[in-house]
């Protein structure tokens, strides 16, 4: 009895033993986890906190795969950068919009002329082609033929479906258009409301590159298509449009967002993930004054992230208007067009 005694106390002291070294073990990994991330201040908003996050975080592929659970291999680094700089062009250096209008004439807004002007001078492409059902009119679109000689319109038909399904909104009809076109040709896709930073060349030596969505935590991580880099024929353009045999009018970002984000955790080397693509949910240009984009290659600006200003609003709000209020849009606006109007 005694010598079963005896092992029991043995058993139960190596037991207690291996806890305790995997408490500490542990205890010391998740210290190190902490201690890796970057110092964020306290008095600081969650939104400045996920912008300064997003910038400490530019170059380190582990720390942004931890972030946005990606794999850490997709994210396209200044140093790979620098390691393909002898690598001939794969991607054509011309841009593409998508414009669809349908039974109504779409107007554009004054302050997204701000996207294809930026485009234009910071990227300096062969050619800027808005593809769409009907040649876009109204004064904006006027000015934007008007101040950028190169830009051109393509027809581009209204197709409705898709492997035999009736696609439900003018917007999925686009983000199928801008798939196949970019697949068809090649070149640089961006929305209307990009605005793009400086030059891109170092992304064009790549098959494919997409951004993601680093603001609200329900679509942190998801690729955003608003701004596509692909050679003509990539094959992770192919798999996303297969993905709409699987098409869900639904779930707004299912086929456009959630559907290649799938696809690139499964097939990482058919893509690569620049975080230098901002595409911020935050509207942080919109709600702050003199942000720092000079780390990026292009930002996603939704005007509806404005605070205190509506959609009508701004949406009817001319020139002249802008200059009332102090945020980095009203910058830039003012940089690009307003004080060179004549």
């Amino acid at each position: 009895m005694s010598t079963v005694r005896k092992s029991a106390r043995v058993v139960g002291g190596m037991l207690f033993a291996v806890l305790l070294t995997v408490y500490v073990m542990s205890h010391h990994y998740l210290r190190q986890r902490q201690l890796a991330k970057p110092k964020l201040r306290r008095t600081n908003t969650t939104q400045e906190n996920k912008q300064l996050l997003l910038t400490a975080l530019l170059d380190d592929p582990a720390g942004l795969s931890r972030w946005l659970g990606l794999p850490e291999q997709v994210f396209i680094t200044d140093h790979q950068q620098r390691a393909l700089s002898r690598r001939d062009f794969v991607v054509p250096n011309v841009v593409h919009y998508v414009w669809m209008q349908g039974p109504d004439d779409a107007v554009l807004p004054f302050w997204k002329i701000l996207g294809p002007i930026s485009v234009y001078e910071n990227l300096r492409p062969d050619r800027m082609i808005i593809h769409g059902d009907k040649r876009p009119t109204g004064r904006w679109f006027d000015e934007l033929f008007r101040v950028i000689p190169i830009l051109e319109y393509e027809y581009y038909p209204l197709v409705e479906e898709v492997y035999g399904l009736k696609l439900g909104y003018l917007n999925h009809i686009a983000d199928v258009a801008r798939i196949d076109i970019i697949h068809k040709y090649g070149g640089m896709y961006f929305d209307m409301d990009v605005f793009v930073v400086r030059p891109m060349d170092a992304l064009r030596r790549y098959d494919c590159v997409v951004g993601i969505e680093t603001g609200y935590d329900a679509t942190r991580g998801l690729i955003n298509a608003g701004a596509l880099v692909a050679r003509p024929g990539a094959r992770f353009l192919e798999l996303w449009r297969e993905g709409y045999r699987d098409y869900r009018e639904e779930r707004w970002l299912y086929n456009s967002g959630e559907v290649p984000t799938v696809l690139l955790r499964k097939n990482p080397e058919l893509v690569r993930v620049s975080p230098r693509i901002w595409h911020d949910t935050n509207g942080t240009i919109l709600n702050k004054a003199n942000v720092d984009l000079s780390g990026f290659y292009a930002y996603h600006m939704w005007g509806h992230l404005w605070k205190g200003v509506s959609r009508a609003k701004l949406f009817h709000m001319k020139p002249n208007n802008f200059l009332k209020y102090n945020n980095t849009l009203s910058t830039l606006l003012k940089q690009y067009y307003i004080d060179r109007r004549h």
